[in-house]
């Protein structure tokens, strides 16, 4: 007759573990907090009318290297024939465009295949921009598509991840023609999370 007693005991824990774990809230996914969604494990989304790509590929077996690639692109290509990059090795490249600017051209490479509108796109506000970005950023680059950025690591945490896509995409703001009022929507953003 006492053989009961247990089984309600049970199931009265086996209850409270059931609630337990149904209100439970489910913390949302990396790319949903990060406004992108998953697609076959690269993240994707517009952001401010950029592109915004995230792919991470986690050493093994096979693959020895981990490695984290963020895409901004571009709303329009730039149409200079362009790479601007940290110089590679510690030296600039024989086919690497002066500005004019000694401490730009000492840290940063410049090719491009129309020199001149090159020269006239990069007003000390983008040489400015592009050098800090590169200086944060050592694995980036600027192209006629946008801003790449390559971590030799896996960044699969939320905080770091969000910092570098915060970082390319300040930068593209800066650095694309025409980005007067997706900067004012930015820095309203910003403001917001503060």
């Amino acid at each position: 007759m006492t053989w009961w007693i247990p089984v309600v005991g049970l199931l009265i824990i086996g209850g409270i573990v059931a609630i337990l774990l149904l209100s439970r809230k489910k913390e949302p996914s990396l790319a949903s907090r990060l406004g992108l969604s998953d697609q076959g494990g690269v993240l994707r989304g517009q952001v401010q009318g950029f592109s915004v790509s995230v792919e991470t590929q986690i050493g093994g077996e096979i693959r020895k290297r981990s490695r984290t690639v963020v895409k901004i692109e571009f709303p329009q290509r730039l149409g200079l024939g362009l790479k601007i990059m940290n110089p590679l090795g510690g030296r600039r490249s024989l086919r690497a465009l002066s500005t004019g600017d000694a401490g730009f051209d000492e840290s940063v490479t410049v090719e491009a295949q129309d020199q001149k509108k090159t020269l006239d796109y990069l007003t000390p506000q983008r040489r400015q921009c592009i050098q800090k970005m590169l200086a944060s950023e050592p694995g980036a680059w600027v192209d006629d598509l946008g801003i790449t950025c390559t971590q030799e690591r896996a960044v699969t945490e939320f905080e770091p991840l969000k910092q570098i896509i915060d970082d390319l995409l300040d930068a593209a703001i800066e650095i694309f023609p025409g980005r007067a009022a997706r900067k004012a929507v930015r820095e309203a953003e910003k403001g917001r999370r503060v």
